[in-house]
């Protein structure tokens, strides 16, 4: 099932939502590349002070406004395959 919800994201050409995980990734990989102390990060309880650590630095900063700016939009379920 997860196959076939796959390739109706990415077989009818540009369809933003299949992108998000990448877009994480690539985030997460820059964040990790750049020394921070991610365990720190994980420790953070509060959206706010997620946001504050992310933009201390000006390229993930960059990086994460882009991010919200095309998927911020976006909720948690909005994809589930799962029934309620």
């Amino acid at each position: 099932m997860l196959e076939d919800a796959s390739y109706l994201l990415t077989a009818f050409g540009d369809v933003e939502s299949a992108s998000v995980p990448e877009a994480i990734e690539a985030l997460g990989n820059q964040i990790i590349a750049s020394g921070r102390d991610f365990d720190e990060f994980l420790t953070i309880k509060d959206p706010h002070g997620a946001m504050e650590w992310l933009n201390q630095e000006t390229e993930i900063a960059k990086n994460v406004a882009e991010f919200m700016r095309v998927h911020g939009h976006r909720c948690v379920g909005e994809v589930s395959t799962r029934p309620k």
